[in-house]
């Protein structure tokens, strides 16, 4: 358990795989624990040596890398990786599931995250180590069994959050022993590094792109033309109403419809397409220094739009952005990215731009919601690490930041 007196805080999620909001959750509480005498944070993730190396942090494998994969050999693979989450949780004194959407099943296979999730849950409780889950997303689109698993994990929870209301709807919905409250999503407590926005003549909307292959699990090249057919007509009469757009993206995957979009919405425009990549949240948060108004696909990036006080409109793949602009006081502004229409985005592009942005008082409040759970984190962590312990196992495969 504790390794030289320090208190080891398991942080378990999908990190490590260039998703920016969850790499930007996971960096929000490494920051709340660093510094903390006698805590030592451990990842517990997917690609723990990408995550060890980015955020300067031990981590282990969320999966035992040594479990048989694929056809009748994928169950004995199953039994590997529940021992592994035993021995994982073993070594750890608390164990932290740092928001993100991980109790969304939308497209999720219940042998896949759900179940590696309930198997760590499982160790949790019969090792009497609590477990935490800080504002988490939770859905209605989960099959029977998945939803099962999530009841599980939350169930087994000490202490439990979920991001927005729609999430405790969703978590009551599963059969819940008791249902989560609210603190928002926990990338909202983080300020934005100040940016210069650049000069320019125009008004500029940012419009996020998503790298589409359909909702769900149903992908189709068809689906993808139209999404692409849409968004270049909505940045065309974007620019045809008097903005310069930037073109962003919110994970590496987007990089090649960043690309396409800004080259055939660019065709005849030129100067007012403008491509704007990105690699981390950071870099959102640097295209969207600025902007007039933001049109966002993916969560996180409508999440650093709203954190920055910037209008918004949200092009949504389910109703967690709804709840989100619900939240932060920017209800109605929502489309579905698989039937919008980009004349009435582009309307309500121009009704954002020139109403106020996310009011203060609800930023405000989601802040002071989020820096409350933290202290009642570390507050509860407080005692473990002033406690003498005897030493336990550290979690096994540990990679050193």
């Amino acid at each position: 358990m504790r390794r030289g007196g320090a208190t080891r805080v398991g942080l378990l999620g999908q990190f490590g795989i260039h998703n920016f909001g969850n790499e930007a959750s996971l960096a929000a509480v490494l920051e709340v624990l660093r510094g903390q005498p006698g805590v030592e944070p451990v990842v517990v993730s997917d690609h723990a040596d990408v995550v060890a190396a980015e955020h300067g942090v031990a981590a282990v494998p969320l999966r035992s890398p040594s479990a048989p994969r694929g056809g009748l050999r994928g169950l004995l693979g199953k039994a590997y990786d529940a021992a592994h989450a035993w021995r994982t949780v073993r070594g750890l004194d608390v164990l932290v599931v740092p928001g993100t959407g991980i109790l969304e099943g939308l497209a999720a296979s219940p042998g896949g995250i759900p179940l590696t999730l309930a198997e760590h849950a499982a160790a949790a409780r019969l090792l009497r180590r609590p477990l935490w889950l800080l504002s988490v997303g939770v859905d209605e689109a989960a099959g029977p069994l998945t939803a099962r698993l999530h009841r599980f994990v939350l169930d087994s929870a000490r202490y439990a959050t979920v991001r927005d209301d729609g999430s405790a709807r969703a978590a009551a919905a599963l059969g819940v022993r008791r249902v989560p409250g609210v603190v928002p999503d926990l990338v909202l407590g983080a300020e934005p590094a100040p940016r210069a926005p650049a000069p320019h003549e125009r008004p500029v909307v940012a419009v996020g792109v998503i790298d589409y292959q359909g909702i769900g699990t149903a992908e189709s090249d068809a689906d993808r033309a139209a999404y692409l057919d849409r968004t270049t007509a909505l940045v065309r009469l974007l620019v045809d109403a008097g903005n310069d757009v930037r073109v962003v993206g919110g994970a590496l995957p987007d990089a090649a419809t960043v690309a396409e979009v800004a080259r055939r919405a660019g065709a005849g425009r030129p100067g007012r397409v403008a491509e704007a990549p990105a690699s981390s949240l950071d870099d959102v948060d640097r295209a969207l220094a600025g902007c007039a108004a933001v049109v966002a696909v993916r969560y996180h990036n409508l999440v650093a739009s709203l954190r920055a006080g910037v209008p918004s409109v949200a092009v949504a793949y389910g109703r967690k952005q709804e709840w989100l602009l619900d939240q932060l006081g920017q209800g109605g502004r929502v489309h579905r990215v698989d039937a919008f229409d980009p004349a009435e985005v582009a309307a309500d592009v121009a009704r954002a731009a020139a109403a106020d942005g996310p009011a203060n008082e609800a930023l405000t409040a989601a802040r002071t919601a989020i820096a409350a759970q933290y202290d009642a984190l570390l507050a509860a962590l407080a005692p473990r690490a002033a406690s003498p312990a005897p030493a336990r196992p550290a979690p096994e495969e540990a990679v050193a930041s």
